[in-house]
């Protein structure tokens, strides 16, 4: 009777394992056009289902189409799932909108996302080797900037990163770490610097 319930429980475990991982004929052919990359969604239940993300890089921090492996292509959009991902590429859900992230630390990481007005823009480069982004900062004259943001690994809310009152908004969130307040305190890091804040806030004993 155990042996049989087991053989059972196994059949149906194989059957769903192959039928989640055999790609239909339409995947197959979305497969081979340049506009959709391999990707991957994280359900809200942390699953994660692999596929193809169409690129629609307007779109990215608002809603992606997901083709599954059974051919159905499905808009997920923040509130649908916790996290997306494709060609090293790593977006996050807050319930409201999509945040890509640049740089992830044992204690804060850095994120960007779309913005509508004029913005100092945060370009991202893949560093070689070491697995994480690198990042510069270009000012940029037109309405396609994105935010920056930064959330600690133990909080949930993302925070907005601007120039404006700078150092009184962060002096405050850094004050677990002394090093990070008097270098943003005696202006040796600005905002302009976020990513060496966070990396300085990472290496900071508690």
């Amino acid at each position: 009777m155990i042996r049989a319930l087991f053989l059972l429980i196994f059949s149906v475990f194989t059957h769903y394992t192959f039928a989640q991982e055999e790609k239909s004929n339409t995947y197959l052919k979305l497969e081979e056009r340049g506009d959709y990359t391999n990707g991957y969604i994280i359900t809200k239940d942390h699953h994660r289902i692999n596929g193809l993300i169409e690129r629609l890089n307007d779109k990215l921090y608002r809603v992606i189409s997901f083709v599954h492996y059974d051919g159905r292509e499905i808009g997920y959009r923040p509130p649908d799932i916790s996290e997306y991902g494709f060609n090293g590429h790593r977006y996050v859900s807050d319930g409201d909108g999509f945040y890509e992230m640049i740089m992830m630390g044992t204690k804060i990481s850095l994120f960007i996302r779309e913005n509508n007005e004029t913005y100092l823009r945060y370009d991202a480069f893949n560093q070689p080797g070491t697995g994480i982004m690198g990042s510069h900062f270009n000012v940029i004259k037109n309405r396609s900037g994105v935010m920056i943001f930064v959330k600690k690994t133990d909080e949930s809310e993302f925070k907005r990163v601007r120039l404006t009152d700078f150092k009184m908004n962060f002096i405050p969130y850094f004050q677990d770490c002394q090093i990070v307040v008097d270098a943003i305190e005696y202006d040796v890091l600005t905002y302009k610097d976020i990513e060496d804040i966070c990396t300085l806030y990472n290496t900071c004993e508690d």
